[in-house]
C-alpha cells in the first residue's frame, strides 16, 4: 500500500531524519510507530487492515481512521485513492495519545 506523510515530524521522525529539539515521543513509541508503519505498508489495500487484528483499524469522524501503536497512541490517517496506480493510498495525519 502507498504511505504519505501530511506531518513532516512524522516522516522524519520514520525515515530517521535528524530531529530538532527534544523528541516529542519516547524511544519506545518511536519504535513501535516505525513497526505500525511497515504493517501498513505491507497490507495490499484497506479490506485487509481490518483483518489485522493488532492493527485495531477503525473509522473515526469524518474520513479519518486510527490505528493503534500501543494501548495509548493512535496513528490517525486518511484514505484516498489513486486513479492512475488503482490502490489505496494512506496519509498518515497525525501520532495521538487516544483518550486526550
Amino acid at each position: 500500500m502507498l504511505l504519505r506523510f501530511k506531518n513532516e515530524y512524522l516522516e522524519d521522525l520514520y525515515f530517521g531524519h535528524p530531529l530538532r529539539g527534544k523528541p516529542r515521543f519516547s524511544h519506545e513509541i518511536i519504535k513501535q510507530f516505525k513497526k505500525t508503519i511497515l504493517q501498513l505498508i505491507t497490507v495490499d489495500n484497506i479490506t485487509e487492515l481490518y483483518r489485522v487484528r493488532n492493527l485495531n483499524f477503525e473509522r473515526l469522524n469524518e474520513g479519518y481512521y486510527s490505528v493503534r501503536v500501543n494501548k495509548q497512541y493512535r496513528i490517525i490517517l486518511t484514505v484516498d485513492k489513486d486513479d492512475i496506480l488503482i490502490e489505496d493510498v494512506l496519509t498518515v495525519e497525525d501520532l495521538s495519545k487516544h483518550y486526550e
